[in-house]
């Protein structure tokens, strides 16, 4: 967000552990102290948690805040509103992890490599209309 400009107000970030009960307890002190628009949180576990506790504020997912998480875990399809997730290939993640593992032994070179994540879109996002917040990011 800072790389983009994008100010972050000070209580929008939230820690917790990444389960359920922490994504709960922190989406109920975003909930709380200010009126987001939209979560991420950091699996989809916490997400799960967050739509509890939007739900026990009667808060509308995704009419009034979207929520996504991470993992794509096949769980996320079977929530209510089922969550949008960015997940990441887990062979291509192992695929690298054992080209990396094998660099290291036979002392080749290891290039950093990344596993291209995917926005898997579900019924818990959706677009936030401009009369409440318009954000455009600088192209690269």
């Amino acid at each position: 967000m800072a790389e983009r400009g994008v100010e972050i107000e000070p209580n929008a970030i939230q820690q917790s552990d990444f389960s359920a009960t922490g994504g709960y307890a922190a989406a109920s002190q975003l909930f709380d102290s200010m009126k987001p628009t939209a979560i991420f949180a950091c699996n989809y576990m916490m997400g799960i948690g967050a739509l509890r506790a939007a739900a026990e504020r009667h808060i509308s997912v995704p009419a009034d805040c979207s929520i996504i998480g991470f993992d794509d875990v096949e769980l996320s399809r079977y929530t209510y509103p089922a969550l949008s997730t960015v997940g990441q290939s887990v062979r291509a993640l192992g695929e690298m992890a054992a080209q990396t593992l094998i660099d290291r032994i036979t002392g080749g070179q290891n290039e950093r490599q990344h596993a291209p994540p995917r926005l898997v879109l579900r019924e818990s996002t959706s677009v936030v209309p401009e009369t409440h917040l318009t954000v455009r990011l600088p192209r690269d």
